[in-house]
């Protein structure tokens, strides 16, 4: 599975593409919560290792069911019955969001090195793409490894990138809503 910084700079991009069409209420606080719901969706599949580092079974409880498609199915209808409970109007786009943040993490997983992921749970099949994007964490290796510098050495232009268009964008943003 790539790291935290593959799949939170994913985040970014996807907060980035989106926000516009959200409304989460007006100033600083609302931009701000809207910001950590997305990143904390584009994260969320990992969930299930904080059970798998307190239990000392990483690969018996990471990336199973929560790697599914059908998580993805799942999230999008709690993030749509969320919005509909709220009183929103726009339950369908909020649903889009949580399926579509859900399940870019899981494709970037599936084009990951490793053992694949659940595509079909609750098969205990695993899928893997046939071209490899992402080195991938290997969790076996000590905290020390050099194995983990490959993965940062692999995931960084991925985020440099990301950090530029966004602030590009934001720039040009800037620079149109001057008078």
């Amino acid at each position: 599975m790539p790291s935290p910084i593959a799949h939170l700079s994913v985040g970014l991009a996807i907060h980035e593409t989106v926000r516009r069409y959200f409304r989460v209420g007006d100033g600083r606080i609302g931009r701000l919560f809207f910001f950590a719901l997305v990143m904390g969706l584009s994260i969320l599949p990992d969930f299930d290792s904080i059970f798998g580092l307190l239990l000392h079974d990483f690969g018996r409880y990471h990336n199973n069911l929560t790697h599914g498609l059908l998580s993805g199915v799942v999230i999008g209808l709690l993030a749509g019955l969320a919005a509909h409970l709220l009183r929103r109007t726009d339950a369908l786009r909020w649903a889009a969001l949580g399926a579509g943040c859900t399940l870019v993490h899981i494709l970037m997983d599936f084009c990951t090195e490793g053992r694949g992921v659940m595509l079909l749970w609750p098969s205990t099949t695993r899928y893997t793409a046939p071209l490899k994007l992402f080195f991938g964490l290997h969790w076996s290796q000590s905290v020390t490894s050099p194995m983990h510098a490959v993965t940062l050495l692999n995931e960084l232009p991925l985020a440099v990138l990301v950090l530029l268009l966004v602030w590009r964008a934001r720039s040009s943003q800037a620079l149109e809503t001057r008078p």
